[in-house]
Order: C-alpha cells, then sequence, then structure tokens
C-alpha cells in the first residue's frame, strides 16, 4: 500500500512539474487572450516585465485646480487596499498560488480608477522569471475588472472632482 501511495505522489509531482514547464512563458510583444490584446515590455533595467491592455480607454484630464489645490495636491485614500487580493488568488489555480508562494513572487499593479473606484484599466509589472502565464494574467485582469471597486477618502470628498485616481500596489506572494 505504502508502495502505491509513493507512485501515487511521484506521478502527482510528475504531473504537476510538466504543466509549469509547459506553460506558456510570457514573452516581450503582443499577445491576444480573452478578445483583448496585451502588450508586454521589458523594464529600462530589463529585470521586470509590464504587461499592460493595448488599447486603454480614454480617459479626460484632472482640472488643474480643485478648491484652490492643484489636483495632484488631492490626497486620496483606498480604505480598500489590499480586498483585491483575494480575487486575484481566486482567480489563480491554488497549486500556481502555492508555486508562487515557495518562489516569493511579488506583483505590482497599476491601477487607474475612476474616481467612484471603478477601474479604467491596469498595469501589471511582473519578475522576468515570473511562473504567471498570460492566460493566469488575463484571468486575474477579467476578475479585478467586474469584481472589484475601491473605495475611496479624501478631504471634503475632493476625489469625486477628480477624472482618475492612480495606484500603484502590490501583492507580495512570499508575505501570505
Amino acid at each position: 500500500m505504502r508502495k502505491y501511495i509513493l507512485t501515487v505522489l511521484a506521478f502527482i509531482s510528475l504531473v504537476l512539474s510538466l504543466q509549469t514547464s509547459f506553460a506558456q512563458k510570457i514573452t516581450v510583444g503582443e499577445h491576444r487572450i480573452n478578445n483583448s490584446i496585451y502588450k508586454v515590455t521589458l523594464s529600462s533595467d530589463k529585470s521586470k516585465l509590464i504587461l499592460s491592455l493595448k488599447n486603454k480607454p480614454f480617459i479626460p484630464e484632472n482640472k488643474e485646480i480643485i478648491d484652490g489645490l492643484y489636483s495632484y495636491d488631492v490626497d486620496v485614500y483606498a480604505t480598500n487596499r489590499t480586498a483585491w487580493h483575494q480575487l486575484v488568488l481566486n482567480a489563480l489555480p491554488k497549486e500556481k498560488v502555492d508555486s508562487l508562494k515557495q518562489r516569493k513572487e511579488k506583483i505590482s499593479i497599476y491601477f487607474t480608477v475612476k474616481p467612484t473606484g471603478e477601474m479604467y484599466f491596469k498595469s501589471y509589472t511582473l519578475p522576468h522569471n515570473t511562473i504567471l502565464t498570460m492566460q493566469d494574467l488575463s484571468n486575474m485582469d477579467r476578475k479585478l475588472m467586474n469584481d472589484f471597486r475601491f473605495d475611496f477618502k479624501s478631504t471634503k470628498n475632493r476625489h469625486l472632482q477628480l477624472s482618475f485616481v492612480m495606484m500603484n500596489l502590490d501583492l507580495d506572494f512570499g508575505k501570505l
């Protein structure tokens, strides 16, 4: 019985390692996934991948002055800054999340958001040797677009006079 269990475990381990090795590596260029076109570029130091939608929606400019302040001086705080983490984790297979934790990977997402909290679009920064695939990122992207909304606070609700809010937030799998 013990030999049978060890054989089954070895087989499962082999299948998981093959899935990882045959997973589509993210490459620089354009990729069409689930009716969206993503553009992948390298960071200036070539250590990270930057992924974003190729055709981003139009975003109107922010007003220059809001209540006597320059728009860039309006202090906006998201009260649910980490709530999106669980959606990302749910969009990925458990084995992938476990591998990301083991490798201590970290992804940064640059959110461009309406003042109501709805997404305009996102850009992702990933390690060059990530185990995530384009399909994984597309699943995460769709989940965040459809199921997440930021809750913002600002003095005198000045953020509601902005056209957009930008935030760079991290998900560090090594700290989960």
